[in-house]
């Protein structure tokens, strides 16, 4: 007995001609078999980035590997890129010392002022 499949795009939409049913991204889908659902990339917070280190699986996957491949051992291991976190101590760090600069400019103008 002949298989009730049909040919269709990646995308799961039909080809309009028989044109397209030549093309390369044109593949079998067997109506006996469960279509499972593609996962994308874990999203960044900071920027519109993904997360390239942290495996893109389904949940169920998700929940069955060892936490070591869900993050990264770092800062912000699990929501943030190298960079973004790397950009975000930079700040941090010259915030402070910018406060530091500011109160030395404050106690060399008092010194100025009583020295006169």
């Amino acid at each position: 007995m002949a298989s009730t499949g049909t040919f269709t795009s990646r995308r799961g939409v039909p080809p309009p001609s028989a044109v397209t049913a030549v093309s390369s991204s044109l593949v079998y889908v067997d109506p006996n078999i469960e279509r499972k659902a593609y996962q994308s990339w874990k999203k960044e917070w900071d920027i519109d980035g993904n997360l390239t280190q942290i495996p893109a699986l389904r949940p169920r996957e998700y929940a069955q590997i060892s936490r070591p491949k869900k993050t990264v051992q770092r800062a912000y291991g699990g929501s943030r890129c190298a960079n973004c976190v790397r950009d975000r101590v930079v700040r941090a760090f010259l915030i402070e010392e910018q406060k530091i600069v500011k109160k030395v400019m404050k106690e060399a103008e008092k010194k100025q002022k009583g020295g006169r």
